[in-house]
């Protein structure tokens, strides 16, 4: 790491560290850092651009800071560095530190498969709100995350949640490229919709019939949905083998095609199983159940949609914001003319 910063945290495509990394031009960072130091990511030049960019797109959404952590400034890090734990980062093992840049961005908080819930004094009904209407915005405003597990979700003081991370995000209006979608076949990841998971795997040439068997057998977090929503197996797949039946782009691969027609319900699929896992969790501890027995009338409905392992029949995060919160600033302001045009979902 770079003078004085810390390694705070690591992942595929680089490290955060903390406080933040020093730039080779001395940049000044454009947030306050009166509470919390402020975070650098180090990642690949290459990654860091695409994420920079995207970090612009977000920064035009009103009230994105709210909903969201993303850079606000980028950099070529300094040449010399002093602090050791700079090569504590694996990422950066097989390359120079020039091959690299520095992405700048406030604390947002701790990761949600981190954060240590307190429930005499944490509003789920709130949180879960909250997280909705970050989506409903990107669903909005045209962004695709693709990439939303409790790693991704960070916590404040206060237990509001922002999303972060936006490497593997695509603005709808940007060419979208079946090699941009194409990824190495995983049925265990819970943020990928079944449907995401059958479509690139039937281009990369796998059995689309042994693929749905496989999601819907071991996929985990299906089962989590099944225990908690009180959905069977036998409904998933007949769900998901009409909805390959019925879908000529699946059943040939065209992954393009099919991002173009369902990418507004691929982040509330992830939105859904984020839930129903942090209901599971926090059903460990017996004071929850007063909680959910309260909610669950109003809330399962909801998560059934949003866990629907076909497109078809789940809805987005606009239309389940409007079900649970009808008088949302995001649905006055921004989502009655996107109901209009899609529907209310008939929750």
């Amino acid at each position: 790491m770079l003078s004085g910063g810390k390694l705070f945290d690591e992942g595929m495509y680089g490290c955060i560290f903390t406080p933040p990394l020093e730039c080779k031009n001395k940049m000044k960072k454009s947030f306050d850092e009166t509470d919390f130091p402020a975070l650098s990511k180090l990642i690949l030049t290459d990654a860091a651009n695409i994420e920079y960019a995207i970090s612009k797109v977000i920064r035009q959404i009103p009230l994105w800071k709210n909903y969201f952590v993303v850079s606000e400034s980028i950099c070529e890090p300094a040449l010399i560095q002093k602090d050791k734990e700079l090569y504590d980062c694996s990422v950066i093992d097989d390359h120079k530190l020039s091959d690299f840049r520095i992405l700048n961005m406030p604390y947002g908080g701790v990761p949600l498969n981190t954060y240590r819930i307190n429930l005499q004094s944490f509003d789920f009904i709130a949180f879960i709100t909250h997280f909705i209407e970050s989506i409903a915005l990107l669903n909005l405003f045209g962004i695709v995350h693709r990439d939303i597990h409790q790693g991704n979700i960070l916590i404040d003081n206060n237990e509001v949640p922002r999303i972060i991370d936006f490497n593997l995000a695509i603005p709808v209006e940007s060419k979208v490229t079946s090699n941009k979608l194409r990824h190495k076949y995983d049925y265990i990841t819970a943020q990928e919709p079944p449907d995401s998971t059958l479509v690139n795997a039937v281009m990369l040439g796998f059995n689309a019939d042994s693929i749905i068997e496989t999601i819907i057998d071991k996929k985990p977090i299906l089962k989590k949905i099944r225990s908690v929503l009180g959905i069977t197996s036998r409904e998933q797949l007949e769900s998901l083998e009409k909805f390959y039946q019925d879908s000529k782009s699946v059943k040939i691969g065209e992954s393009v095609k099919w991002f173009n027609t369902y990418w507004r319900t691929i982040d509330s699929w992830a939105v859904g199983v984020n839930i129903v896992d942090l209901i599971t969790k926090l059903s460990l501890w017996p004071e929850f159940s007063t909680t959910l027995k309260k909610i669950s009338p109003r809330l399962f409905p909801v998560l059934r949609r949003l866990c629907a392992v076909s497109p078809l029949n789940r809805i987005d995060c606009v239309q389940a914001l409007n079900y649970l919160k009808p008088n949302s600033f995001i649905i006055r302001r921004y989502g009655k003319a996107w109901l209009n045009r899609v529907g209310d979902g008939k929750i």
